[in-house]
């Protein structure tokens, strides 16, 4: 679906990376007792981060492609 779109796959990671960085600064300061399940409670929001981003590249993608093929026709 994403074929050729390297940027935009990125974009996806780097917001994933993001929200999981800020995810795990505010879990180790408010709950620093949880150890290892801060890390792994911080990746859930951060897939669906990048859930959210790709499927907004998708959904764009989709609608242009319909736009152009209801021009061309």
């Amino acid at each position: 679906m994403l074929h050729r779109k390297t940027k935009r796959m990125a974009a996806a990671q780097i917001g994933n990376l993001i929200t999981v960085v800020v995810s795990i600064s505010l879990l180790v300061t408010y709950f620093p007792a949880w150890n290892g399940v801060n890390g792994s409670i911080a990746a859930s929001p951060g897939e669906l981060a990048g859930l959210v981003i790709v499927l907004s590249i998708v959904l764009k993608m989709m609608a242009k492609e319909k736009r152009n093929l209801s021009q061309s026709a």
